[in-house]
């Protein structure tokens, strides 16, 4: 392997090297990580609504006291309980409120020795490193600028929650958003939270709030008579090779239909997850809606193959 820029120039953002930073936590502290995040972080800073394990501690604890989940479809939250992805808990996956991660955000911006870190060590933590689009990456945290002030933020996903944390340390203010819904499609609608935590903070520093809207509803909307159509078409396809109503079409143009229709299957299955950086259990748990469609089109295409390989031997005299 081979370094793609050398430390400190460039940042690309990748969440698994958190699973290896969690993991030298374990070996160095000889506990677990959320053990660790427990007893160091929630325990002194008494974040008594913050936990590590959704199947046993809230379940005992705090029965019904954790909000239902949603992922949108077709523009519309649909609640979705998905399991806890307590393997990745490095990276995601900590439960906690708005007012706990307040008092996470008091301790990183109080300006006397506290319970966790040094002032100077929270001032290192916050300070970027290596520059990216519109901030430079720090300790766990990007320092870039909202409304033209420097500010030092982070979000956080899950299929069905999202959520970010924005700190102005010169002012000493800091905000948390928390959303019980979340889209695995990079659309406006996506980072809602993102957006929500820095609209809101930059009305601290005097910004004009920005005006509500559900233009997410209509770009759904767009998108979903696109996918209405092409599924039409797709249907017609199919009934034109079942009903040999393509009797005229020559052996070659039958071939590339069906060159045709196993590219978009082959789309379908691999690329455009690997495009889309998600396996499909994540695109189906995030994005039950396109993850359906995708799975209907290429199923459509599969029979439109078999249908015309059924009848390619009868073309073998047509005219090219």
């Amino acid at each position: 392997m081979t370094l793609n820029y050398a430390p400190g120039a460039e940042n690309e953002y990748a969440s698994p090297n958190y699973l290896v930073l969690g993991a030298i936590v374990e070996e160095v502290s000889g506990r677990s990580y959320a053990s660790y995040v427990q007893t160091s972080i929630f325990d002194p800073l008494r974040m008594r609504d913050s936990h590590v394990d959704q199947a046993t501690t809230l379940s005992r604890a705090y029965p019904g006291r954790l909000s239902s989940g949603h992922v949108y479809v077709l523009g519309f939250p649909l609640a979705r309980t998905l399991p806890h992805e307590a393997d990745r808990l490095a990276t995601a996956a900590l439960i906690s409120s708005a007012a706990d991660l307040g008092r996470f955000l008091v301790a990183q911006l109080d300006t006397t020795p506290g319970d966790l870190l040094s002032v100077a060590g929270f001032q290192r933590m916050h300070a970027g490193g290596a520059p990216t689009n519109g901030y430079s990456y720090a300790f766990g945290w990007r320092d870039g600028t909202v409304a033209g002030e420097r500010a030092v933020h982070h979000g956080g996903i899950v299929p069905n929650f999202r959520g970010k944390m924005v700190m102005l340390p010169e002012r000493r203010v800091g905000v948390v958003v928390l959303t019980n819904v979340s889209s695995a499609i990079p659309w406006p609608i996506a980072p809602a939270s993102h957006v929500m935590a820095d609209e809101i903070t930059a009305t601290l520093i005097g910004v004009p709030p920005a005006k509500p809207s559900n233009e997410h509803r209509l770009l759904f909307g767009a998108v979903a008579i696109a996918m209405l159509l092409i599924s039409l078409n797709q249907l017609r396809g199919l009934r034109l090779a079942i009903r040999r109503e393509n009797r005229g079409i020559s052996r070659t143009r039958t071939v590339v239909s069906i060159l045709s229709e196993l590219t978009f299957v082959a789309a379908v299955a691999f690329l455009l997850p690997r495009a889309a950086r998600l396996s499909w259990h994540n695109l189906l748990a995030a994005a039950p809606d396109v993850a359906w469609w995708l799975i209907f089109g290429a199923s459509i295409s599969i029979l439109s193959v078999g249908a015309h390989l059924r009848r390619l031997p009868r073309y073998a005299n047509a005219v090219d």
